[in-house]
């Protein structure tokens, strides 16, 4: 389990009520592709509570090749177990 701190300001997309921010986006990715380069063996997920949030951190995954990393919301993760 790993807590980042990020300062950053949310955002919210014009006609949506889910937040978003960059700046956590970009250190939640470079942590897991860390994590990844270091245990391999491991699986490795990103939770977040907004799904504005959730589609950005899963470009930013995809666009940084982490097929290894799970994206999920905190409600859609419930019953599944990561290292």
């Amino acid at each position: 389990l790993c807590w980042v701190s990020v300062r950053g300001p949310e955002t919210q997309r014009e006609n949506s009520s889910s937040y978003m921010n960059p700046e956590e986006v970009s250190v939640a990715i470079r942590v897991a592709g860390n994590l990844r380069a270091k245990h391999p063996k491991a699986t490795v997920a990103i939770l977040t509570f907004y799904k504005g949030h959730f589609s950005n951190l899963e470009k930013a995954a995809s666009d940084a090749n982490l097929w290894a990393v799970d994206v999920l919301t905190v409600d859609s993760c419930q019953g599944s177990e990561y290292d």
